[in-house]
């Protein structure tokens, strides 16, 4: 480099041998103390070798606030699993967990679920009748379709339970309910 040193290319932390290693950068004791990973315009990697690992990313007991992703021009964010669940907010704490997913108004949103393999489901399920289930139920008009696609469609809606009720409202527009 400039100041007559020469420039680093790769720096390799406990990288040989069979020993187990804790290897620790930074200290937890400083609040202001922070850690930056930068790799230019080159791919940042981590744990991507061929061994299995377990990854844990601000699991402390203190309060965790993490942000992955960035909102920059096309920026992009994958989230993937394997045969395994991908799990968001479902663990044994006892909490309410609000999970948003293009909530904010700030642009249209198109949000799939599911796919169309053959042997896809999805179950939304909300606890009790307390906790309905809402599809379509803020202050908003807008258009509901539900088994609307060109293939053979069957819906079904209610339950055959004892005291289960069925009820399907209609306005005046176009006739109120047409069956």
């Amino acid at each position: 480099g400039r100041d007559g040193r020469m420039p680093v290319t790769s720096v390799n932390i406990g990288t040989s041998g069979a020993a187990a290693r804790a290897i620790t950068v930074g200290t937890s004791a400083n609040s202001s103390t922070s850690l930056t990973l930068e790799a230019g315009t080159g791919t940042t990697s981590l744990f991507n070798g061929a061994t299995a690992h377990t990854i844990q990313l601000a699991t402390g007991a203190a309060v965790q606030t993490v942000t992955i992703g960035s909102t920059n021009s096309t920026s992009a964010l994958t989230l993937q699993a394997g045969t395994g669940n991908l799990n968001i907010g479902n663990d044994t704490v006892a909490k309410t967990t609000t999970i948003n997913i293009g909530a904010n108004n700030t642009g249209a949103d198109l949000i799939a679920l599911g796919s169309n393999n053959a042997s896809s489901t999805i179950t939304l399920e909300a606890g009790t009748t307390a906790n309905a289930i809402q599809i379509g139920n803020g202050a908003t008009a807008h258009g509901i379709q539900i088994g609307t696609g060109a293939a053979v469609q069957t819906v079904q809606l209610g339950s055959l339970n004892t005291t289960s009720t069925t009820l399907i409202q209609g306005g005046t527009g176009a006739g109120g309910i047409t069956l």
